[in-house]
């Protein structure tokens, strides 16, 4: 596949060992740890997808959301920062895990014809999200920075329908560069055009403290 534009710099930044930097990559080809966190949290608690608009935003590799297309999502559109993030894994990823899911025993559900994909700045995305359609909005990591709360906040109160939730997986604070849940949750609750309640639903026991948040929207 050839390089699209911009991916020359976020290659070279890969290869110098450079998670992110802000307004060129946003650490799309790394799979974070409080990813892991969310799926443990999806499967342990058996969360129903059945029939559901999802998205993943800052999707990376698209794992929460391959597992909302496994377990019965009606469709499922990924997110990321970076377009060359979405050509050159997410969507790979999706195909891959399509194609091994019709070997033995067949996963119809893995269907990528029930997928979109997307790219872009929250504050000034380069494709159109939907307004107001999705039931679950997925997100891991996605709070680090204190400049992207705010456009955040307001992408997710666009595009979740009345009654849908938001499931976030996060450190509860990000040392350094001014994010956290506490923030995050604050901007949610601020918004004047939609009126949010906020649960943490998982929390670590110890170390570095890492949380799961779910904001539902009320009607």
């Amino acid at each position: 596949m050839e390089e699209g534009k911009g991916d020359g710099t976020v290659g070279q930044l890969i290869r110098t060992q450079v998670d992110v930097k802000a307004g060129v990559y946003e650490g799309g080809f790394k799979v974070w740890e409080c990813t892991f966190d969310l799926l443990r949290y999806l499967q342990r608690t058996s969360f129903n997808f059945e029939g559901k608009s999802v998205i993943e935003l800052g999707c990376g590799a698209g794992y929460p959301g391959l597992l909302a297309l496994a377990h019965g999502a009606e469709h499922v559109d990924f997110q990321d920062y970076n377009r060359c993030v979405i050509d050159k894994w997410t969507v790979p990823n999706v195909l891959a895990n399509s194609n091994a899911s019709a070997l033995s025993p067949p996963t119809p559900n893995l269907d990528p014809s029930r997928c979109r994909f997307f790219a872009g700045d929250w504050a000034n995305p380069t494709d159109t999200f939907p307004t107001h359609y999705y039931d679950v909005v997925m997100m891991a990591e996605t709070v680090y920075a204190q400049s992207s709360l705010q456009p955040l906040a307001a992408l997710v109160s666009r595009c979740t329908r009345p009654g849908g939730v938001v499931l976030l997986a996060a450190k509860a604070c990000y040392y350094g560069v001014g994010g956290s849940v506490a923030a995050f949750t604050k901007e949610m609750k601020a918004r004047s055009d939609v009126s949010w309640t906020a649960e943490e639903v998982w929390t670590t026991s110890s170390g570095l403290r890492r949380v799961i948040m779910k904001y539902t929207r009320q009607p």
